[in-house]
């Protein structure tokens, strides 16, 4: 049998070489529109996700400024309640512990407030947690990106940087000072930010040089 085939491939090789031939076109074709096909659902795929991303950004702001908007009302509300305690005491109004110009720093009642509340003990007590947030959320952002994320996580999510108690020392002193809680958190948020760009090597010159064009820098988080 095997001979019958061989003999029979010798008489007729030339149209034996021309199937060979044709059927590795057809393989190289087949296998070519396979690879093509699944490059394609992957770059489908990558879309996909890139779009979902973005939407995943969207929304985590959304929520953010919500959550911010909420937490100002409920510690105004706390705070109006605290002057209302005192009736008949007139109560003036406290000095800004930070500067609302960009980049944000400490006033001197700023200043003041950490040597007297031990602020910067907190922060070290707590280093390992805060700087772990801030790397998780800082990720492939720029200078004055992680600037703001200092801000914004600290004002919203206090309880991530700071133990229970340390936060009943900041909002027993923003009772006493007639001031609102976020004006303790401001402060918190400078001294991290200073401390992590100094562990990265940033420069805190470049905030600014990576705002938005025509932007309001962090002042809308800053004003007290």
């Amino acid at each position: 049998m095997e001979g019958t085939i061989t003999k029979h491939l010798l008489e007729n090789w030339p149209s034996a070489i021309w199937l060979i031939v044709g059927g590795v076109i057809v393989w190289l074709f087949l296998s070519v529109k396979n690879i093509a096909n699944k490059a394609k659902e992957a770059s489908e795929i990558e879309s996909q996700r890139t779009a979902h991303g973005n939407l995943d950004v969207s929304f985590r702001k959304i929520a953010l400024d919500l959550e911010y908007l909420n937490k100002s009302v409920s510690d105004m509300s706390d705070t109006l309640a605290g002057i209302a305690m005192k009736s008949g005491t007139k109560v003036k109004s406290p000095k800004p512990a930070t500067q609302t110009q960009s980049p944000i720093t400490l006033t001197d009642r700023g200043r003041d407030l950490v040597a007297e509340l031990g602020i910067n003990t907190m922060i070290n007590d707590n280093w390992m947690s805060i700087s772990s947030v801030i790397e998780e959320q800082a990720t492939r952002k720029n200078p004055y990106d992680i600037a703001k994320t200092c801000m914004d996580e600290i004002l919203l999510f206090p309880e991530k940087f700071l133990a229970e108690e340390e936060l009943n020392i900041l909002k027993l002193r923003a009772y006493q000072d007639g001031d609102l809680l976020q004006s303790f958190l401001r402060i918190v948020a400078v001294l991290v930010r200073d401390r992590f760009f100094d562990e990265h090597h940033i420069s805190i010159a470049e905030i600014d040089k990576h705002a938005p064009v025509g932007g309001e820098g962090l002042a809308r988080n800053t004003k007290n």
